[in-house]
């Protein structure tokens, strides 16, 4: 595990700060977890898919369907294994199909679903634990 430093003067506000971002493939996410790792912390991106391609010292993708239980569990591990426990997690994993009642398949809007309320439970149930036994942290839905 490559131990997130907690303290230290890097004039950066979030040096030693651990954060995961879902949805961090592209767009917005991908800008968030580029504007945290500018303000200094090590930042886990997970998506189905990962357009920027790159991971590095303290930043690492993990491929992740935030539906799946076996996906968040392995997102909770991974992080844990290379940074330790977060500091910030930002569900931003979405599904917005874009149409009507009598245009939305019944399994679109499963997905939606799936997507945007199970994954965001799953997410914070594996993530949530720490940060109420460190008594700090922040989730953002």
């Amino acid at each position: 595990m490559i131990e997130a430093k907690r303290t230290g003067p890097s004039g950066k506000p979030l040096a030693g700060r651990v954060a995961v971002i879902t949805g961090a493939g592209r767009g917005i996410g991908r800008a968030l977890a580029a504007e945290l790792r500018r303000m200094g912390a090590c930042v886990v991106r997970a998506d189905l898919a990962d357009e920027a391609g790159t991971s590095g010292d303290e930043e690492l993708f993990v491929p992740t369907d935030v539906s799946s239980l076996d996906d968040v569990e392995n997102l909770h591990r991974r992080t844990l294994e290379r940074f330790g426990p977060p500091d910030i997690v930002v569900n931003g994993a979405t599904v917005s199909p874009v149409g009507s009642v009598l245009e939305t398949e019944p399994e679109t809007w499963d997905r939606v679903q799936a997507v945007n309320l199970r994954g965001t439970f799953l997410v914070c149930r594996a993530f949530l634990p720490q940060m109420l036994e460190r008594g700090s942290g922040t989730i953002v839905n």
